[in-house]
């Protein structure tokens, strides 16, 4: 057969034939967070992101129903992996407890009760989050990141977007389903990738992370580049 009909027939064959099927990464954001701080995050070759969106916590939610509320949005009718930040990390700890998925990734997250700073458990025993409103906490979350979390002020006008954006109600119940989190488990061979200065959820309290160095809270924004070639090397070839 000539080489040229050859080459046609091949990429013919190649063009009928089904793309093989990328593996599902479901990402769960920030609780100031939307789909919108996975931009700059790259998967390794056939992984394929797909993120959640966290709805309203219930009033006085707790973490493993509100990831159950959650886990709805995902496929289990075939293998997929979960990634969380910040307390979408939390969600999907509880998630894992049930949904076994095959990669469990935190980022900027806690795992265990033992790794929740002090303030969150001042927040558990005197609920001062109640008396403000969802947009008193936006701005009070606006100054104090830009206060606490000084490398992420080239994205200043997203995450105040993205604090803009959510419902009224969010931020108090968000805060309350954080304080009350009682984890006293999670599944063995995570992948925790935790800056060095992260301010919110800081690096001496937790265990077993992945440092990286400087890297803020917002590291998924500001240290994307990093945390994609630790995942490139993490997750297995597809």
């Amino acid at each position: 057969m000539h080489l040229k009909t050859l080459a046609t027939l091949c990429l013919l064959l190649r063009c009928a034939l089904p793309a093989a099927a990328q593996h599902p990464v479901y990402a769960l954001p920030g609780q100031g967070a939307d789909a919108r701080s996975f931009q700059r995050l790259v998967l390794p070759p056939g992984y394929e992101l797909r993120p959640i969106e966290l709805s309203v916590p219930g009033r006085k939610e707790s973490m493993a129903s509100y990831a159950r509320r959650l886990a709805a949005e995902i496929d289990t009718t075939r293998p997929f992996s979960l990634l969380g930040v910040s307390m979408g990390g939390m969600a999907a700890v509880e998630m894992s407890r049930f949904l076994h998925p095959e990669h469990l990734i935190l980022i900027a997250s806690i795992k265990h009760r033992d790794e929740m700073p002090p303030r969150y458990r001042f927040l558990r025993a005197v609920p001062l989050h109640r008396i403000f409103s969802g947009r008193a906490l936006g701005f009070l979350g606006n100054r104090v990141r830009n206060l606490y979390e000084p490398e992420g002020r080239p994205y200043d006008s997203l995450y105040t977007a993205m604090l803009r954006d959510k419902p009224r109600k969010f931020l108090p119940r968000a805060i309350g389903c954080i304080a009350r989190w009682e984890s006293d488990s999670y599944p063995p061979g995570l992948i925790h990738i935790h800056g060095t200065r992260d301010h919110t959820l800081p690096y001496r309290h937790v265990r077993g992370a992945i440092p990286i160095e400087r890297g803020s809270h917002l590291l998924i924004m500001t240290r994307a580049e990093e945390i994609s070639a630790i995942l490139a090397e993490r997750l297995p070839p597809r």
